[in-house]
């Protein structure tokens, strides 16, 4: 009868579990036996920030307080790992190469080339990214809506840069005021609200909306969004005859000094309410006589002038007529 091979039942002891078994360390070596390995990795990748390609050939240090612990240089891809690396608390610092700029040598603002504060355990490794700046000629344009995302035309818009003003251009039927072929470096727009989107209730609501810092490196096609509020002000127009009788079906006018923007008529009460009156500086009221009425000409009267309008206020205008 053949016999049975209970070996094959059971697991083969490695090499450290025999070692242990003969020295009768059995308990000791259990550490060793369940312990992880106390290494791993560090990733680090290094990338262009208007494209996202890969940048190889830059040079990255591994460090742990002020001690290196490593050296590399990305590959093709723009990448590098630091290997077998022991557990503990790291950084990872790369060096510009020549014919790229850090972000903050532009603009301003915290260190973009220096990551601190990396934790490598057995199971952590951490996963770095870095993005530089490719010297060289990019565009830029800006995109001018009002609050709801309606894009604005005719919205005069200027670039400059830190030194003076380059360029304004009207925006397009889709908002957009574009700038081309402009050198490496940082610029800024701004926006000229037009007529009915000026408040002059707070600082951001007054002439004109700024943005600024905006990089443009290398083959940049970027862009800002600028969000203008329309505002909005109440302009109540009461109109009454000699005898301060209200006249119901009288016409009335918003103007500014180019033209007449709005028209209503009063109701029975004589009142002719605009609840969406742009904000300026100067407005004005008037009133048209319907038949059986006439009106006097002159401020106070026919018309009143010089209202000034802010975001939410209500301006009340008394007008008279004469019943014939």
């Amino acid at each position: 009868m053949r016999g049975v091979d209970y070996t094959s039942m059971f697991p083969r002891p490695n090499r450290l579990t025999l070692s242990c078994a003969l020295l009768g360390l059995v308990s000791g070596c259990d550490a060793w036996l369940t312990k992880p390995a106390m290494i791993n990795q560090v990733s680090v990748a290094v990338a262009r920030r208007s494209t996202g390609a890969p940048i190889a050939g830059v040079s990255v240090v591994l460090y742990t307080g002020q001690r290196p612990m490593g050296y590399g240089t990305t590959d093709s891809g723009g990448r590098y790992v630091f290997r077998d690396v022991p557990q503990g608390l790291y950084g990872v610092r790369a060096i510009v190469p020549p014919g790229f700029e850090a972000a903050e040598d532009i603009i301003g603002g915290p260190p973009t080339t220096v990551e601190d504060g990396l934790r490598v355990t057995h199971d952590t490794a951490p996963s770095i990214r870095f993005t530089l700046l490719k010297r060289g000629p990019g565009s830029l344009s800006a995109f001018v809506t009002d609050a709801a995302g309606v894009p604005l035309k005719s919205v005069m818009t200027t670039l400059y840069n830190s030194s003076r003003i380059l360029d304004s251009v009207a925006t397009n039927a889709a908002g957009a005021a574009t700038f081309t072929n402009l050198p490496f470096g940082a610029y800024g727009i701004v926006v000229t609200r037009p007529t009915g989107f000026q408040s002059f209730s707070r600082q951001d609501d007054s002439l004109f909306t700024f943005r600024q810092s905006i990089i443009v490196d290398d083959g940049s096609v970027d862009s800002v969004h600028v969000a203008i509020q329309r505002c909005a002000a109440n302009v109540r127009v009461q109109v009454h005859d000699q005898h301060g009788d209200p006249v119901p079906g009288a016409g009335t006018e918003l103007f500014d000094p180019d033209h007449a923007f709005a028209s209503q008529k009063a109701d029975q009460s004589g009142l002719a309410v605009y609840s969406t009156a742009p904000c300026v500086t100067v407005i004005g009221a008037r009133v048209i006589a319907p038949p059986g009425y006439f009106v006097i000409q002159g401020r106070g009267t026919e018309y009143m002038d010089g209202i000034a309008l802010k975001a939410g206020e209500t301006a009340s205008v008394s007008l008279t007529l004469f019943k014939v």
